[in-house]
């Protein structure tokens, strides 16, 4: 089983961009909807995301697949996709996503 983890970093921002007010709240619950419908998803080993002790508005998302057919798939989905577009708009950042393989042993 190919076993693949992608990491995305998140700065939420919760003040204004480009004359919007962005609330913590709403990223909240975008991304729980995201998470939840991503591991219900065919394929899916975990789907997380993590804050960082340090930066209160950033976020690390470690998802595990067991293959590209998997990830090609969710790539493709309405729920990420819809979660791309809503990031464009109140990510200071755009996304920034690592490709890692699990490795048996070191």
């Amino acid at each position: 089983m190919l076993q693949r983890s992608e990491c995305s970093s998140h700065d939420c921002n919760n003040s204004t961009n480009a004359g919007r007010s962005l609330a913590y709240e709403d990223f909240k619950e975008k991304v729980n909807t995201l998470i939840k419908a991503s591991q219900a998803e065919e394929g899916n080993i975990s789907y997380s995301l993590y804050k960082e002790v340090k930066k209160k508005n950033r976020f690390v998302m470690i998802e595990k697949w067991d293959g590209e057919e998997a990830i090609e798939r969710h790539n493709k989905s309405s729920h990420l996709t819809q979660f791309i577009a809503y990031t464009k708009k109140v990510l200071l950042q755009p996304l920034d996503v690592e490709k890692c393989y699990a490795i048996e042993s070191f």
